[in-house]
């Protein structure tokens, strides 16, 4: 909770509806933000959320998975077994030898900072206070997107299914050959189909008649003249000393 009250508190000196993006844990956090602020989201893209206590909510057989891991990290947490827990974690979301891939330099990073993941895992539980449960996300009302890769665990297609029935106009996707780690394993594949979720959305309110912003940096004056011309309304202002936003709304009575 204390994580979505940063998000929230970012969102209010933004001063505008943002597009949010959540990966794993963050994706947990965006949601709760999206519930509790909706007024602050303009979309929402939850990749792979571990919503683990909707598995526990529903009783779903494929939240054993989960439980094993948060027990087995908790028990060698405490009796400092910080590597070993690391390499668990690891092992789990991305492949057997998870740790031993990683840089030598960050090895003992990850090892010395997982006791956080340790404690992130009580926040996801069902018995903990403010569980987001199924019924919460029929109330989400920012449009979602919802990603998951193929080729995931079994926790996290049970999470997605749960997602996908609860979300009143969810979108799904699934990334082909990809698991947890889809942001980072498919880069370009995750962003398409972000950016593909976000433009549609635009377009739906510009369709609407809303204003919407250009996906630009710079649009010059003559440009602006022309879509003035074609009789769209058309708005710029400054952020900062250079920067210039630009925004675009159909005709009156199109």
């Amino acid at each position: 909770m204390h994580d979505a009250a940063l998000v929230c508190a970012l969102l209010d000196d933004f001063g505008e509806p943002a597009h949010l993006v959540g990966h794993s844990r963050g994706a947990t956090i965006t949601a709760r933000v999206a519930l509790e602020g909706p007024d602050d989201v303009a979309s929402l893209t939850l990749i792979e959320p571990v919503l683990f206590n909707l598995l526990e909510e529903s009783q779903d057989p494929r939240r054993v998975e989960y439980l094993e891991l948060a027990h087995a990290m908790m028990v060698l947490g405490r009796f400092g077994e910080r590597e070993r827990a690391a390499s668990l974690f690891l092992d789990y979301w991305v492949g057997p030898g998870g740790l031993e891939a990683v840089d030598d330099k960050m090895r003992p990073y990850i090892a010395r900072t997982v006791k956080r993941v340790e404690n992130k895992l009580f926040g996801v539980s069902g018995f903990a206070p403010g569980a987001l449960s199924a019924a919460d996300f029929g109330r989400l009302s920012a449009r979602a997107l919802l990603l998951r890769g193929e080729e995931t665990k079994d926790a996290s297609r049970g999470i997605s299914e749960i997602l996908r029935e609860a979300i009143p106009g969810l979108e799904y996707r699934e990334v082909t050959g990809a698991g947890h780690m889809s942001p980072v394993t498919h880069t370009a594949l995750v962003n398409e189909m972000v950016v593909g979720f976000i433009e549609r959305w635009a377009a739906r309110r510009l369709s609407a008649g809303e204003m919407v912003e250009l996906r630009t940096s710079f649009l010059s004056a003559p440009g602006i003249d022309l879509i003035r011309g074609k009789g769209f309304r058309v708005r710029s202002r400054r952020d900062g000393a250079r920067d210039v936003r630009t925004f675009v709304a159909p005709p009156a009575g199109a």
